[in-house]
């Protein structure tokens, strides 16, 4: 049992001045994983002379010991695994003036080498933008409500801005 518990003392201290797990390579991440769960399974085994000990002192570094590879287990096990990314949909009151423009303006991703980008047909620098072609298109329509809500909600701007496709959007 103490060669059980000198690893794992090593592995406590090597680990706290590891790096952190957002810094772990997925390769590192699963060699960690592996290795923190099969420490927690050997501890688990032989849980009646470890955790149970009747000496206080050595029951709580046993259960600090399995609280760090537990966490080192979970950490891991989140850069293995990370979260799905949220798909944003982008809706407003507009959007189906902006969908409207759209068919009439062309493809999301459009480049058409007359300085236009788009699937609203918007000039580089659009919003702060330097190619709106390369915005989801739930980023486009965001990017014209804010100018549109900024010239606050004028029918005059949608005009300028799309002089031949707002006809009948609006």
């Amino acid at each position: 049992m103490r060669p059980l518990f000198a690893t794992i003392v090593v592995l406590f201290a090597v680990g706290v001045s590891s790096s952190s797990a957002a810094e772990l390579t997925k390769h590192q991440a699963k060699a960690k994983y592996y290795h923190a769960r099969g420490y927690i399974k050997a501890i688990g085994k032989n849980a009646h002379r470890t955790i149970y000990h009747s000496n206080p002192r050595i029951r709580r570094k046993w259960q600090a010991a399995l609280r760090y590879l537990m966490r080192v287990r979970d950490h891991a096990y989140k850069v293995l695994h990370p979260p799905p990314k949220p798909r944003v949909v982008y809706y407003s009151i507009h959007s189906a003036m902006w969908e409207c423009i759209h068919e009439k303006e062309g493809a999301w991703d459009a480049n058409t080498g007359n300085g236009y980008y788009g699937g609203l047909q918007m000039t580089s620098g659009w919003g702060g933008v330097s190619r709106p072609d390369l915005l989801s298109p739930s980023a486009q329509m965001a990017l014209a409500e804010a100018g549109y809500r900024a010239s606050g909600y004028s029918l005059a701007w949608i005009r300028q801005q799309w002089p031949n496709t707002s006809w009948g959007c609006v």
